[in-house]
């Protein structure tokens, strides 16, 4: 009789880089739409600005045509798709306070009770030098609020050795399409805690 095998566990860097591009500007405000000429430009702009990771570990879009369309203009290929990322049918219309979101069918969903839960644990599973093509609600999820259309950002995340360990998330500004870079945003949390919920 056989034993058996075990995989070795696997190893997460004590440092992982994630690459953010929030879709450009959309065509309009109908049903998934795809990028305008200035989002197209836009992207454009982030492709000659921003050094992207040769060998990337996974390229994630959103599921609209914005999305899609982003990666194309990069140059990219997804790898695979995620509605964290962004849907295909999100007007992506954002309140003042940037607490709500309104779907194309008119229905509004608190961000705090739809992306917050989600969006860290998420960021937290992928590997070093993942891409992802996103909305703004995704850097809502992470309560960064300064993101706008056309942005990137290179988020770096690094676990220190301490009991309990201590995971922060570093959010680093890229690019911005008129020039105007907010600051960086640092988000930090307990392992074990969250391992809990």
């Amino acid at each position: 009789m056989n034993k058996p095998t075990t995989l070795p566990p696997v190893e997460i860097p004590a440092v992982r880089t994630i690459y953010i591009f929030l879709h450009g500007e959309k065509d309009g405000n109908k049903p998934n739409p795809g990028l305008s000429i200035t989002g197209v430009e836009q992207v454009e702009d982030a492709r000659e600005t921003v050094p992207l990771p040769p060998y990337p570990a996974a390229i994630i879009c959103g599921t609209g045509h914005r999305h899609l369309e982003t990666a194309k203009f990069l140059g990219l290929r997804e790898t695979r798709s995620s509605i964290l990322c962004g849907v295909a049918d999100s007007s992506d219309q954002l309140d003042d306070n940037h607490k709500i979101i309104r779907l194309a069918d008119g229905l509004t969903l608190p961000i705090e009770n739809w992306m917050i839960p989600d969006t860290e644990p998420f960021l937290r599973s992928l590997k070093d030098n993942t891409i992802l093509i996103a909305g703004r609600p995704f850097m809502l999820g992470l309560r960064y609020e300064q993101a706008k259309e056309g942005m990137a950002f290179k988020i770096v995340i690094s676990q220190e050795d301490s009991i309990p360990p201590i995971e922060k998330v570093e959010i680093i500004p890229l690019f911005s399409p008129d020039g105007n870079l907010p600051e960086r945003s640092e988000l930090e949390s307990t392992l074990i805690a969250e391992a809990t919920h």
